[in-house]
């Protein structure tokens, strides 16, 4: 019988022995990982619509360093590709898979892109598992419009009216807005 065992058979409190091989301060960190650790993510930044071979012209690839915590925010990743591209951060929409990662639309509130963080869509976790994994970058897209407003534009085209523009203006916010029939 060794030390601890005779130890443990008479309840007495045994010292865990640490691992020598643990990156130093692991102990310190409770999740198990080391919070300053840096992973490079893979951005695919495309003009296309769909992500099929024969568009791959469209698309060009950058590596960006992130926190392994996932604490970048959708705006961090942004404002990393926009330093390495040259391209305008606010006009980018981040994807991970299906899940858009911030803003999707021009026009909505820029701190969805500051709180929207990479760990809220455990994106840090499978770069670790698959690191030839990429994020998807795409220009944001116009707020999409309200389905009457496409209604009324057509029925103004179809009266051949002047100033289409100014026609749908005009019913926005009125009763007539929601009325199909005239």
């Amino acid at each position: 019988m060794c030390v601890g065992e005779d130890a443990r058979a008479n309840n007495e409190v045994v010292p865990t022995v640490k691992d020598d091989d643990a990156a130093p301060g692991a102990e310190d960190d409770v999740s198990g990982r080391n919070d300053d650790r840096m992973l490079t993510l893979g951005l695919r930044l495309t003009h296309a619509s769909a992500n099929v071979p024969s568009l791959e012209h469209l698309m060009t690839y950058h590596e960006i360093e992130v926190r392994a915590d996932g604490s970048d925010t959708a705006a961090d990743v942004k404002r990393k590709l926009s330093e390495k591209a040259h391209l305008p951060a606010h006009e980018l929409c981040l994807r991970w898979f299906d899940a858009i990662i911030g803003r999707s639309h021009q026009g909505e509130d820029v701190s969805v892109d500051e709180r929207d963080s990479l760990a809220k869509h455990n994106v840090t976790s499978w770069i670790e598992k698959f690191p030839h994994w990429r994020a998807t970058l795409t220009l944001l897209e116009d707020a999409p419009k309200d389905e009457f407003e496409s209604i009324h534009t057509a029925t103004a085209i179809h009266k051949n009216v002047k100033d289409v523009k100014g026609y749908v203006d005009s019913l926005r916010g009125t009763e007539e807005w929601d009325k199909l029939i005239e």
